[in-house]
């Protein structure tokens, strides 16, 4: 099972996210508690605000009923899923995948990583399995992305690389 964990404070998007979720991936939405959004069904408000987010990804992560070897996914409520996406990860074992990631004119952003760093991936362009993530924390910085991303291949005994840009930055900005 893949968990995609959406930090909201701009919950207009989410009309424009939900067809691009694939249907056998579990999609959990926090918003931030400065949208004033209620808590309803599987979407709820978290207590956090700011920080990019980093607060809320947290609060998911330790809310989050997973099996140990299925994956999370970080997915910004500024982005959509690439439509490529699931036909290149679905069947992926590895403890960690990343990929490239494209601009919405389609030019490349970040290539693909076996080695994720501060600055060559983002939250959008790689997942991690549950037993990982659940050790991990999001720091109160920009690039907490790169940090969370580096600390989880530092756990991870395989990292698999798609070499596809089949993730998007900041495509409904």
């Amino acid at each position: 099972m893949i968990h995609i964990l959406t930090p909201c404070s701009r919950p207009w998007n989410l009309v424009m996210i939900v067809p691009s979720i694939p249907a056998n991936c579990s999609w959990k939405v926090s918003f931030d508690k400065s949208t004033g959004v209620e808590s309803r069904g599987k979407w709820y408000t978290s207590q956090f605000t700011g920080n990019w987010g980093n607060p809320i990804r947290n609060e998911m992560l330790s809310r989050l009923k997973a099996k140990p070897d299925d994956y999370v996914l970080f997915l910004d409520d500024d982005n959509i899923i690439h439509p490529n996406w699931y036909h290149h990860i679905k069947g992926v074992s590895a403890d960690m995948v990343t990929w490239g990631q494209e601009n919405k004119d389609g030019s490349v952003r970040l290539r693909a990583t076996g080695q994720p760093q501060v600055g060559n991936i983002d939250t959008a362009s790689f997942m991690v399995k549950y037993k990982i993530a659940k050790q991990l924390k999001f720091t109160n910085v920009y690039e907490a992305d790169g940090i969370f991303a580096m600390e989880a291949a530092k756990k991870a005994s395989d990292i698999q690389v798609i070499n596809e840009s089949i993730s998007y930055y900041n495509y409904l900005k």
